[in-house]
């Protein structure tokens, strides 16, 4: 089997294979490291409750349910050494300065607990690895080199000594070997002496003990072998096999079952011996293991002896009744033919013909006979043989020939009541005549096809081709061959795959159409009926009867027996299914009544239908984990597999609601099937179809409750076995009670409110409509008073233009006054000046004190400044000061510079500032140009409009 299970099978050659003539051999199951991923070495082995299987191994522990390996590192990732399951079920293991346990959490996940800070402090590091771990009562014992450690009641207690070499548990005792003091009991918390050193061979080492009897031990020693130990005195325990042992290192010695021990080497693997010291068989590489250093051993619940390897693991099942024979162990072949012979077994495969020797007890190739083996009979005491290319016939280990026209042969039939023999060969029909003394070659042939299968019925010879279909040859009185005839009947040839078999004294013919019976009073064949409804289905590749008359056959590579006492109950034999030759090589020989000897892919196998049920302890059915989903990347494991089940109902958040189980059926046979079927009710409509599944997973389960269920069928023994867990799927938060409170509350919230809002909105309403109508009101009487104001504002802009146009003729009437007086002051100035020009020109006048008084009084009427001033503040009072406000925002102005601006304001023309200023117009045009100067204004402006906007900034 690809990369997961390497089958070989060993040699036994046990007392009850002798005696019938011909050797088994158990399966052998190999496991590597890198099936197991795990180290190399395995120093350990204990099995629990279950029955699951562990190993000590060099990267942690090892734990194995017959299909699913897992392995549990140390904290400290060190080797494990040793390993104990108590009967707390505890696993206790030892490493390097380590020693401690591992025990299912909560959720069946393996945690360990480390027992090293329990060990008295002056000892914590006065130890290397702990090699040997055993358990009296209720205490458990740890053994190093230097130091035996005893736990008990959560305690432990330290026992020193040079060397320790050996532990074990014998009778409910403790024994212990010290290299200075010798063979040592535990009592009462004392090391008592059993046997003294000075009894033992020097430089020993113990390695085994074992009880034989109340009263009597074996010891078993590295290199100076056994010895038995009664009444305090030890004695060798040899024999020349035991002799041959010792010289393999014995590194350990254990029990397999009440008449067998299993001895331990690290030189030449593994030897079964019975309690008399005879070794029955011998395990080792070249017979099986996969090397010849063991380093651990252990015999489980149904007698498997299992050995941990220097590098890898080995399963051998003792107890399997249904045995392989192998004829060639360095030239492996699947078995064509077997026959058993003068007591002895006849094996022919590809090579030849093997005859097994019970005094060497082993198989050996007949010369003469190389080549593929196709037919082996006995007839009259005679075994023949048929060959690709001849016939021989075999006696007192004689090989002779018997035909001279070459051809292949395929079976040999004695016709009955007569000492004639057909032969079907690759051409047809070949006869011989046969005597005590000797088998004469005949010159009688029936040529038509390779008659691969061949009946004899009265005078007629039936003989099937494969495919090509049935031929029939009839015999004259002296059984010579005298017409053939072909068969292809549609209701009873198939295409391919058809076969005839000899049943008593007629033939049955076997199809995909079905299976029929030759009618020798109708003289045609018809549909063959059994008690067994089953049976009576079925069509065959092989089919042949015991002396029992029990019906032996082979279906679509299985290989069953209807019993003749109970025919309605076919018995199976299902590890062989798929293990067998193809249909042109199959082949059961029945030995010893009713067992049988079956061609295989991997030699032939011996079955015995007395114990078909395979004689082993089943294993428990459980599950091994079982781990719930969020996403891809969030899991969590519900349960691990190493503990007990709780029956209570698991209760699973909505948010993982994808689930998976793994579940399996603990066995270690892995050519046995175990198929399964599951049903998670509350979900799944109905069972599903067996198979060989071990995991099932559902995704996006809805809230609910369910309950998984799954059973397992051994398909050897049909026992049938039922697990299940319940669970729940809790709702989503949406589907909770209290999100259903919550929700109902804010409805009743969300009510009130509405109500609330509803009565406010009714209000708002109202108010608006209030509102509406006082607005409605307040824009009629606001349209009202606006009329109102507008009509006042109408009267009062008719007033106040009035009273504006009054006020405008006033100024004008004043600035006319105004301007009127400074004409009169510039005409009164002109002719005051016209009157001193005119009084000049009397010069001699001038001393005239009366001239002189007039012309100053001219003079003084000339110089009208005072005059001038009077304007200007009467002007300033009717043009509300424009002169002192001009005078504020330009203070550099000067009186001729104001009088200029007083007369622009009142809009003089430049030729009446001319006359009143008394200059030219041209002298106007200079004033205004420097005023503009000084007031820094552009051509463009008016003077006017700038005194306004002047005066204007200023009230602002």
């Amino acid at each position: 089997m690809k990369n997961l299970l390497l089958l070989f099978f060993l040699q036994i050659y046990c007392a009850l294979g002798s005696a019938q003539g011909f050797s088994t051999a158990d399966n052998i199951f190999h496991f590597t490291k890198e099936e197991y991923r795990g180290g190399s070495q395995n120093w350990g082995i204990a099995q629990d409750k279950m029955g699951r299987i562990y190993f000590a191994n060099n990267d942690g522990l090892l734990s194995f349910d017959g299909r699913n390996w897992e392995l549990h590192p140390l904290p400290n990732q060190t080797i494990i050494r040793s390993i104990f399951i108590g009967k707390d079920d505890k696993i206790y293991i030892g490493s390097q300065e380590e020693l401690g346990y591992f025990y299912p959490n909560k959720q069946g996940k393996l945690v360990y607990t480390s027992l090293k800070n329990k060990i008295p402090k002056e000892k914590q590091s006065d130890f290397a690895d702990v090699w040997r771990i055993e358990s009296v009562g209720n205490s458990i014992f740890f053994m190093s080199n230097r130091q035996i450690f005893k736990y008990e009641k959560d305690k432990i207690e330290a026992f020193s000594s040079e060397n320790w070499s050996f532990l074990g548990a014998v009778n409910n005792k403790m024994f212990a070997y010290n290299d200075n003091i010798g063979l040592l009991y535990y009592d009462n918390n004392h090391w008592n002496t059993y046997i003294p050193n000075a009894q033992f061979p020097a430089h020993i080492q113990m390695t085994g003990i074992l009880p034989i009897n109340e009263e009597t031990l074996l010891i078993c020693t590295l290199t100076n072998g056994l010895f038995s130990v009664s009444n305090g005195k030890m004695s060798p325990f040899k024999n020349e096999h035991i002799n041959e042992i010792t010289k393999q290192n014995i590194y350990k010695i254990l029990p397999i079952s009440k008449d067998k021990i299993a001895i331990i080497t690290n030189f030449s693997g593994c030897y079964i011996i019975n309690y008399q010291g005879k070794i029955l068989t011998q395990y080792n590489r070249t017979r099986g293991l996969q090397n010849n250093n063991i380093l651990s051993s252990f015999v489980d619940k149904s007698q498997n002896l299992w050995l941990g390897l220097d590098n890898g693991i080995d399963l051998i099942e003792t107890r399997n009744p249904n045995k392989n024979i192998i004829p060639d162990f360095i030239n492996m072949q699947a078995g064509n033919i077997s026959c058993f012979y003068q007591g002895h077994m006849f094996l022919g495969n590809s090579s030849g013909l093997y005859e097994f020797d019970s005094q060497s007890q082993s198989y050996s190739l007949i010369k003469g006979t190389e080549g593929p083996i196709l037919g082996l009979n006995v007839i009259q005491n005679h075994l023949l043989i048929g060959t690709v290319k001849s016939a021989f016939s075999y006696d007192n280990h004689v090989l002779k020939k018997l035909n001279q026209r070459p051809t292949g042969f395929w079976n040999f039939t004695l016709i009955p009541n007569t000492n004639i023999i057909v032969c079907g060969t690759f051409n047809g029909l070949h006869f011989f005549k046969i005597s005590d003394k000797e088998i004469l070659e005949l010159s009688k042939e029936a040529i038509f096809e390779s008659a691969r299968y061949v009946g004899v019925v009265n005078h007629s010879i039936f003989a099937m081709h494969p495919y090509k279909g049935l031929y029939i040859t009839k015999l004259d009185s002296n059984f010579t061959p005298i017409s053939t005839i072909h068969i292809q009947d549609s209701k009873l040839i198939s295409s391919n795959q058809n076969h005839l078999f000899q049943y008593d004294s007629t033939v049955i013919l076997s199809s995909n159409k079905g299976s029929f019976i030759w009618n020798m009073g109708k003289n045609s064949f018809e549909k063959w009926t059994n008690t067994s409804s089953t049976f009576s289905k079925l069509n065959f590749s092989f089919l042949q009867l015991d002396s029992l008359k029990n019906i032996w056959f082979i279906n679509n590579k299985k290989i069953g027996v209807l019993p003749k006492i109970n025919n309605s109950n076919i018995v199976w034999f299902n590890e062989f299914q798929g293990r067998i030759q193809n249909e042109e090589n199959q082949n059961i020989s029945i030995v010893n009544q009713n067992k049988a000897v079956i061609t295989g892919d991997h030699g032939f196998y011996y079955v015995n239908p007395d114990v078909a049920e395979m004689q082993q302890d089943a294993g428990q059915f459980y599950f091994s984990k079982i781990a719930i989903q969020k996403n891809e990347k969030l899991d969590s494991i519900l349960f691990g597999g190493y503990s007990d089940l709780q029956p209570a109902t698991q209760s699973i958040k909505h948010d993982f609601n994808s689930i998976t189980f793994a579940y399996q059926l603990i066995h270690f046979n892995k050519l046995l099937k175990i198929k399964y079927s599951y049903y998670l009710e509350g979900y799944d409509r109905s069972w599903s179809t067996w198979s060989e599944r071990t995991e099932k997973s559902y995704t996006q389960l809805p809230k609910g409750k369910y309950i998984f269920k799954v059973k397992a069928e051994n398909e050897l023994t049909g026992k049938i076995q039922e697990i299940s867990y319940a669970f729940s799927i809790l709702p989503p938060w949406y589907e909770t009670w209290w999100f259903y409170t919550f929700c109902f509350l804010v409805l009743v919230i969300a009510i009130v409110q509405f109500s609330r809002f509803q009565h406010h909105r009714y209000l708002n309403i109202q108010r608006k409509k209030l509102e509406s109508q006082e607005k409605e009101f307040t824009i009629k009487r606001n349209e009202v008073d606006l009329q109102h104001r507008l009509e006042l504002e109408q009267k009062n802009k008719s007033i106040i233009e009035l009273q504006n146009a009054k006020l405008t003729n006033e100024l004008k009437t004043k600035n006319a006054t105004i301007a009127t007086n400074a004409m009169a002051l510039a005409k009164k100035s002109e002719a005051f000046i016209q009157l001193k020009d005119e009084l000049q020109q009397y010069p001699e006048m001038g001393n005239n004190s009366q001239f002189k008084k007039l012309l100053k009084k001219v003079e003084s009427q000339i110089d009208n400044q005072s005059e001038w001033d009077q304007f200007l503040t009467h002007f300033d009072s009717v043009h509300d000061n424009f002169i002192i406000k001009l005078k504020e925002k330009i203070p550099t102005l000067t009186a001729s510079e104001k009088k200029l601006c007083a007369l622009l304001k009142l809009e003089l023309s430049s030729k009446e500032i001319a006359e009143i200023l008394n200059i030219s117009l041209k002298g106007v045009e200079v004033a205004r140009y420097r005023l503009r100067k000084k007031l820094n204004l552009g051509q463009d402006i008016n003077l006017n409009q700038y005194f306004h906007q002047l005066i204007e900034k200023g009230e602002s």
